[in-house]
């Protein structure tokens, strides 16, 4: 009877230990607390943002430049908002759009932007220009005044000519031309009109007063 009572608890015994040892080796399974959403952390977010502000930041995300081409561009309010991380293909066309909802456009040349006001809308009085060019790249002035006039520059020749013409007050735009053409001719440029196309020359064995070291210099006040 001993004996049998013996076995009982050691086979008792045994199987306790068994079931002790499969715990450890299979823990209880816990469910995992639901993942939390991703927050949108990379979104695109400027309301009403001052555009040389959106502008700086779309630049250094898309890898290009950009030149204000009139400097009350600078405080324009413009609205970008684009969820989640856009690809820079995204985020240049939204930005494109909102320029273009605010009157403005985008001249892509040499991997940079001139914003400048579109032919249907400008600030202020849509006769008026304010010319605000401070050693300015011919063709980053030649772009505004083509967008301010209606006419086609043509530069031959003169790419590292610089522009230095500044007016205090908006100024008519059949004036701004005036005073435009007239600047260019001051430093020794030719040119020349045929209807709406300009051509821009330095004068044969001539030497320019503007290049890349200096500009043409010309005020209104």
């Amino acid at each position: 009877m001993n004996t049998a009572l013996q076995k009982l608890t050691f086979t008792f015994v045994l199987a306790c230990l068994w079931f002790a040892v499969s715990g450890c080796m299979h823990p209880p399974q816990v469910a995992s607390p639901p993942a939390e959403p991703v927050a949108e952390s990379k979104a695109v977010r400027f309301p009403r943002a001052d555009l040389v502000d959106v502008a700086i930041y779309v630049s250094e995300r898309v890898g290009k430049g950009f030149v204000l081409a009139n400097p009350e561009l600078r405080t324009l309010p413009i609205t970008l908002y684009i969820p989640g991380e856009p690809s820079t293909e995204v985020l240049e066309k939204v930005f494109m759009g909102a320029l273009q909802a605010q009157g403005l456009g985008a001249i892509e040349q040499d991997g940079y932007w001139v914003i400048t006001f579109t032919s249907e809308s400008r600030l202020g009085d849509p006769e008026s220009v304010t010319l605000d060019f401070r050693e300015t790249p011919l063709s980053e002035a030649t772009a505004f005044m083509s967008r301010a006039t209606g006419k086609q520059f043509i530069i031959d020749g003169v790419a590292n000519h610089r522009v230095t013409l500044q007016a205090l007050r908006p100024v008519e735009r059949t004036a701004a031309f005036d005073l435009f053409i007239k600047s260019l001719e001051t430093a020794g440029l030719s040119v020349q009109q045929e209807g709406e196309v300009v051509v821009i020359q330095a004068p044969r064995g001539g030497q320019t007063s503007g290049s890349s070291e200096g500009g043409s210099g010309y005020g209104v006040f």
